[in-house]
């Protein structure tokens, strides 16, 4: 069901509070789910090669392979599921027991799926794999390939197969939505600072930018980019 951005034990699971705020907290509230809905329908048509990547390595990404392996979803997301889905198992954790942001608190929601899903209700993480956001150290918000520790080898990542460029410019449009929630903002730059801090490089794959169709977007440069050690 795509790469995970952490990977985590399943926890206690529990039936969904959804967006219940805990005692004596706080919970800050997510996108709205207008928004979730514009960037589910960017993300919708395009596909991070022409051919199925699928055929590739076997869906490698689509099996269940551990039971701690899977994703996170975005603050506010779960509004575009039921939470009753028979394809998806979900577990509710507290974000302060996870690493996440400070500014993260309260529930959040861990997902994994059976092995097959219906295209159209794929997460969000699934949809941007195997691209992701990041800070670089000048400011600059760029898309870099994943960097977070899979259980398989993915071949997208190894650099051989070039990625549609209508699949670059779509996750970098729905980044920049998503980028408009402090939420998301806090996370982009905190995984960032991981990054860095594991100190690796960042090694440009494309001269081409993704284009940019005005507006005051925060993206200074728009490129993919890799991380080597």
């Amino acid at each position: 069901m795509g790469a995970p951005r952490r990977l985590q034990g399943t926890g206690k699971r529990r039936t969904l509070s959804w967006l219940k705020e805990p005692e004596g907290q706080k919970v800050p509230a997510g996108l709205d789910r207008k928004t979730y809905k514009r960037v589910y329908r960017l993300l919708e048509k395009v596909t991070p090669l022409r051919e199925d990547c699928g055929a590739l390595c076997g869906k490698l990404c689509c099996r269940p392979v551990r039971p701690e392996t899977g994703i996170y979803l975005f603050p506010g997301e779960e509004a575009m599921l039921r939470g009753t889905e028979e394809w998806l198992e979900w577990t509710e954790q507290q974000a302060q027991e996870y690493d996440f942001p400070p500014s993260w608190r309260g529930p959040v929601y861990f997902v994994r799926c059976h092995g097959h899903c219906p295209r159209e209700k794929r997460p969000l993480q699934c949809r941007f794999f195997p691209l992701t956001a990041h800070y670089l150290p000048e400011g600059h918000l760029v898309l870099i390939w994943e960097t977070v520790a899979l259980p398989y080898r993915c071949p997208l990542l190894g650099g051989r197969f070039p990625l549609e460029q209508a699949f670059i410019e779509a996750v970098a449009k729905a980044w920049e939505l998503l980028l408009q929630h402090p939420l998301i903002e806090d996370l982009v730059r905190w995984d960032a600072r991981a990054r860095q801090q594991a100190a690796r490089r960042v090694v440009p794959l494309t001269p081409r930018p993704a284009k940019k169709a005005g507006g005051t977007a925060p993206w200074q440069i728009v490129k993919v980019v890799r991380f080597a050690q």
